[in-house]
């Protein structure tokens, strides 16, 4: 299902059209939706930035929306992958080789639905709390967020982007492999910088789905 979907040019072009899609949203302050600028000559976040856009506009519309439609997909996912596991017990009766390929197909499809499960999650946790503060401020602007509460909300929104790597690493055999590559390519480079007079490596690193060192 997944793998059929998601060929190469269908990622580059996801991955095209939400690097757009969001320099856009980006614009969207820039065009007008903003404050003046303070007469102090200071700029800071709360001072230039509309809290309607940003409660409205950037988490209501672009956050919240697309998270609550993810979430009823991801569960469509799984309904389906449920069915289909009775559906391949029922045609193929007791135990062959057919129903033992097609069953582990659906293992695998479930293990990516369930990784890319989990990068949604986590991403609700860092987010979400940045954003219900941005709901406190616009809906009582003249409270005040205690300025230890605030900058862990803005360091947990950012720390979701550290630790997605780590994430797609422990979750996908093939993120794993490619680092493991990586960090490979690199000791090999260091390797072949030998000192002078001494003869030169001739190891080779390629990183792919066969990826050795030699």
């Amino acid at each position: 299902m997944l793998s059929a979907l998601m060929t190469p040019r269908n990622a580059l072009l996801i991955i095209v059209g939400m690097w757009l899609l969001a320099f856009l949203i980006g614009l969207v302050p820039l065009m007008g939706w903003h404050k003046p600028p303070p007469d102090s000559g200071y700029c800071f976040f709360v001072f230039v930035v509309d809290m309607n856009y940003m409660v409205f506009f950037n988490f209501f519309a672009c956050v919240l929306t697309p998270l609550v439609v993810m979430f009823l997909i991801y569960a469509q996912i799984f309904a389906t992958v449920k069915r289909q596991m009775r559906r391949i017990a029922a045609e193929h009766g007791g135990v062959g080789e057919g129903q033992t390929r097609a069953a582990a197909n659906v293992r695998r499809e479930i293990k990516t639905a369930t990784s890319l499960f989990l990068v949604l999650f986590l991403f609700t946790v860092c987010w979400i709390p940045l954003h219900i503060i941005n709901c406190f401020l616009l809906l009582c602007p003249h409270c005040s967020v205690p300025l230890e509460l605030l900058l862990a909300a803005i360091i947990l929104s950012h720390a979701n982007s550290a630790v997605n790597p780590f994430l797609y690493a422990y979750t996908m055999s093939t993120f794993r492999d490619t680092f493991k590559a990586i960090f490979l390519c690199c000791r090999t480079l260091n390797d072949r910088e030998a000192p002078t007079g001494a003869p030169a490596d001739d190891g080779r690193c390629t990183i792919g789905p066969n990826t050795q060192r030699t």
